[in-house]
């Protein structure tokens, strides 16, 4: 019975908690990333070679497929993004904010020194913020 019970309890757990490891799907997002970075170094040196056949040959023409149209469009989406995450970053970064964005951070965002309480209250313990009246 004792064996039973363990084995029952065992299966359970399996069934009834995480499938998978703890780290596996940070591990693909990483993966995911390199993938995109081996792609884009393709890419370049498609392009460094096309332009080296134009020289080379002249003008000639040139069949597009529709998964490459895809993949195109795929890859201007992900640039897009790593731009807007970049601009983000470079806001955020301490290394170019130092005592000045502190300093503009104070005076532009602290509900104390007089900034907007419903921009700046994002926090439902803030005094004022639509989720602590």
């Amino acid at each position: 019975k004792i064996t039973a019970r363990s084995g029952a309890g065992l299966a359970g757990k399996s069934q009834g908690g995480r499938s998978g490891a703890r780290y596996i799907g940070s591990l693909q997002q990483a993966a995911k990333v390199r993938e995109r970075e081996f792609d884009r170094v393709y890419e370049r040196q498609l392009l460094r070679e096309q332009e080296e056949e134009k020289e080379k040959f002249g003008e000639t023409e040139r069949f597009v497929t529709a998964a490459y149209k895809k993949q195109l469009q795929e890859s201007r989406k992900w640039d897009a993004e790593d731009a807007r995450a970049d601009i983000v970053e470079e806001k955020t970064s301490a290394a170019t904010s130092g005592m000045h964005g502190f300093y503009a951070n104070l005076l532009t965002k602290n509900i104390a020194t007089g900034a907007d309480v419903n921009k700046a209250a994002v926090s439902s313990y803030t005094h004022g913020s639509p989720g602590n009246p």
